[in-house]
């Protein structure tokens, strides 16, 4: 929503400047609330992984429109994964950047170049 009134708009309870999103970027990037969580998802796909070793079960990720904004927050890593090890398969669904990297086979990874939206609606019905 587009306003002209300037009391609506964020301003910094501390100087009464203007306020952004903590949009990764910059050396404003705030990610100390963020590293709780990323070691917990980062011990539960170790331990998946782990669990997965030596049987024909495998972690699937389905990365859905992740493009390159920031490609080191999610789309290096899960490529990084899906090339570590034997047990994560990577499905990356991507209409302008389906691309998966050529070392990963057909078998540990695909990429899919369908609109995300369209996507995420086929499998809500």
């Amino acid at each position: 929503e587009i306003t002209n009134n300037d009391d609506v708009v964020p301003k910094c309870k501390n100087c009464g400047g203007p306020v952004m999103f903590n949009v990764r970027g910059g050396k404003w990037f705030l990610e100390n609330h963020f590293q709780e969580k990323r070691r917990a998802y980062k011990k539960f796909i170790e331990d998946k992984i782990r669990e997965y070793e030596g049987t024909d079960k495998y972690l699937v990720i389905l990365e859905i429109g992740v493009g390159f904004n920031t490609p080191s927050v999610v789309r290096w890593p899960m490529e990084e994964l899906a090339t570590n090890s034997r047990h994560v398969r990577l499905i990356r669904v991507n209409e302008q950047y389906p691309d998966v990297p050529s070392e990963l086979s057909l078998r540990r990874a695909v990429g899919l170049p369908l609109d995300a939206t369209e996507v995420v609606s086929y499998m809500k019905e």
